[in-house]
C-alpha cells in the first residue's frame, strides 16, 4: 500500500468536491450524501497528518518550543458552499436563479502547545509542569472575572479556595500586578532565554488581552461563561506569540467596506 501524503489526500479532497458538485447539479441526493461523508473523512485525515508533519518538523528545530510558538499554526483543508446569482432565459423570459457550488478552503489551525510539548515522548519546555500552572492561572482569571462582576463563585479546587481566602483577608492576588507576575512565571516555565532573567517578558497589555478574550455569553439569561482549560491554553498561545515575535495586538471590527 502506498504511503498517504498530504498531496495525495488533497487531490482526493478536490476530486470528492467535484463529485459532490456534479451530484448536486444532477439532483442525485444519495451521491451527494456519499461524497459529503467521504469529504469529512478526508478532511479529518488531512488535519491529523498535517499536525504530525508540523510537530515532527518543529521538534527537529534547535529550539522546538520557540519554533512552535512563532510558527503558531499549520494549514488544514476544509470547504464552504458558495451561493451565486445567475441569470438565465427561459421561453424568452429572463429569470434569476441561485447556484450553490462547494469550494475548497485553507485555514490555519493553532498549534496545541500542551500536546506539542509531549509529542514524540520528549518534552521541550523548560518545566513540563507548566500545563498545571496554566490551569491554576486560568482559575486565577476566573476569580478575577467574578470579582470584577461582583458575583459569587464556588471554589472548585484547593488553589481557588486558597485565593478566595486571601481575598477575604484583604490581599490582592488578582490585581494586575499579581496576575502579571503569575503570567510571567508561566512564561518562564515554557520558554526561557537569559542567565538570571528571562528575555521573554509579559506586560500589562497581555493581561488586558487575556481578559478581553476570556469570557463569552453563558447559557443562563445573565450568565457569563469563562474559558475552559483548552481554550485558555489557546489564549496563552497567542500571548506567547506576541512575546516571542514582538508583534502587537490588533483590533478587529466591521468597517464601512464590510457593510
Amino acid at each position: 500500500m502506498s504511503k498517504r501524503t498530504l498531496s495525495v489526500i488533497e487531490s482526493e479532497i478536490k476530486e470528492t468536491i467535484i463529485a459532490y458538485n456534479e451530484a448536486m447539479d444532477n439532483g442525485n441526493f444519495n451521491a451527494m450524501t456519499e461524497a459529503d461523508s467521504k469529504l469529512s473523512e478526508l478532511e479529518k485525515e488531512y488535519a491529523q497528518l498535517a499536525e504530525v508533519v508540523c510537530y515532527s518538523n518543529l521538534k527537529a528545530q534547535e529550539n522546538p518550543m520557540k519554533a512552535a510558538i512563532i510558527a503558531y499554526g499549520f494549514n488544514v483543508i476544509g470547504h464552504k458552499d458558495v451561493k451565486t446569482i445567475e441569470k438565465t432565459v427561459e421561453d424568452g423570459e429572463e429569470k434569476t436563479i441561485t447556484v450553490t457550488v462547494r469550494e475548497i478552503t485553507i485555514k490555519e489551525k493553532q498549534i496545541d502547545l500542551i500536546k506539542f510539548d509531549s509529542y514524540g515522548g520528549k518534552t521541550v519546555s523548560v518545566n513540563p509542569m507548566w500545563k498545571y500552572e496554566l490551569q491554576s492561572l486560568n482559575q486565577l482569571f476566573c476569580i478575577r472575572t467574578a470579582q470584577d462582576m461582583n458575583v459569587p463563585f464556588e471554589p472548585v479546587s484547593y488553589f481557588m479556595d486558597k485565593m478566595a481566602r486571601r481575598i477575604e483577608d484583604g490581599e490582592t492576588p488578582v490585581s494586575n500586578t499579581a496576575m502579571l507576575e503569575a503570567l510571567q512565571n508561566l512564561v518562564d516555565m515554557i520558554i526561557f532565554e537569559g542567565e538570571d532573567k528571562n528575555k521573554y517578558r509579559a506586560n500589562s497589555r497581555d493581561i488586558t488581552a487575556i481578559l478581553k478574550q476570556y469570557t463569552k455569553s453563558g447559557k443562563a439569561r445573565l450568565g457569563i461563561a469563562v474559558a475552559k482549560h483548552n481554550y485558555f491554553a489557546r489564549i496563552i498561545g497567542k500571548v506567547l506569540y506576541r512575546i516571542a515575535t514582538g508583534e502587537q495586538y490588533t483590533l478587529e471590527y466591521k468597517t464601512s467596506k464590510d457593510a
